[in-house]
């Protein structure tokens, strides 16, 4: 698998507006995975892959400008990383359990950053693990639990951090409300059928959630985190697939932790709203 991807970026926050914060990266990806049990029941799959990241952060659009520790004196960041990983996914007849791994090995390839110890860089290494269930409740009712971890004795850069907050995430959060080089994020949602298509399939969901997260640094990081960082909320969306492979999901979330430096647009205010598009 190749993959490409293109950010550009700009802060928006009315208070922040003056100083035309803007940020620019490309990430290159290959990956190759090899499954080596495939049943109807079960599958196991190792893979291997390579990513290289380049990104740049601007002050009044496009002054070259650090904004985090470990960050070249003109804002770029580099990474050249190597990941390994293993997926594991079970089905039963009450649902499925999904379970992976990944272990992230940062390199000096193609001009990374490098830094002097504490200081943040592109060598490292990172463990990732994630683990869902779906259960199956009765015939409306469908359970979905996941837990995702990240561990590191390393400081990393910001791309390389362990993120919460957002629609994807933690929801009732803006998005990526907190990053740290360690962290957990925990999320239990129950789908609720409303209604279905004339084959059965769910056009729209009601879903009920709880969503909880933590993270921290190295002990040696010398870029410190602010006082909160354990995130917890609770809300209601919708799921609504008009036409198969499209997917539409609103709702709210109430931040149950209220952060110091909240600010005011909708994400803080809890509200989430995503578009997906499977066409094949």
């Amino acid at each position: 698998q190749l993959r490409t991807v293109i950010d550009r970026n700009k802060i928006t926050d009315p208070q922040f507006d003056e100083l035309g914060i803007t940020g620019e990266s490309e990430l290159y990806e290959l990956s190759f995975r090899q499954p080596l049990i495939r049943t109807p029941l079960e599958e196991l799959a190792l893979s291997v892959g390579f990513s290289y990241k380049d990104g740049q952060t601007f002050i009044f659009d496009n002054i070259p400008q650090p904004f985090s520790i470990g960050a070249e004196a003109d804002g770029v960041t580099r990474t050249s990383v190597f990941r390994l990983g293993q997926d594991y996914l079970r089905r039963d007849s009450q649902g499925a359990w999904s379970a992976r791994s990944q272990f992230s090995i940062g390199t000096g390839l193609f001009d990374a950053t490098t830094n002097p110890s504490p200081i943040p860089d592109g060598n490292f290494v990172s463990w990732l693990g994630q683990v869902q269930r779906v259960q199956r409740l009765d015939e409306n009712n469908l359970l979905l639990m996941s837990l995702d971890v990240q561990l590191t004795p390393d400081s990393l850069l910001p791309s390389e951090q362990f993120v919460i907050g957002g629609g994807q995430s933690l929801r009732g959060y803006r998005q990526n409300a907190r990053s740290g080089d360690n962290g957990f994020r925990f999320s239990i949602e129950d789908r609720l059928t409303l209604q279905r298509d004339e084959g059965g399939i769910p056009i729209f969901q009601l879903v009920p959630f709880v969503d909880l997260g933590q993270v921290w640094n190295d002990s040696n990081n010398p870029d410190p985190l602010p006082r909160q960082t354990f995130l917890v909320s609770a809300g209601l969306g919708l799921l609504w697939e008009p036409t198969p492979g499209l997917n539409i999901r609103l709702g709210y979330g109430y931040p149950l932790i209220d952060l110091d430096d909240r600010g005011t647009n909708a994400q803080d205010e809890g509200f989430f709203f995503g578009v997906n598009f499977k066409g094949f």
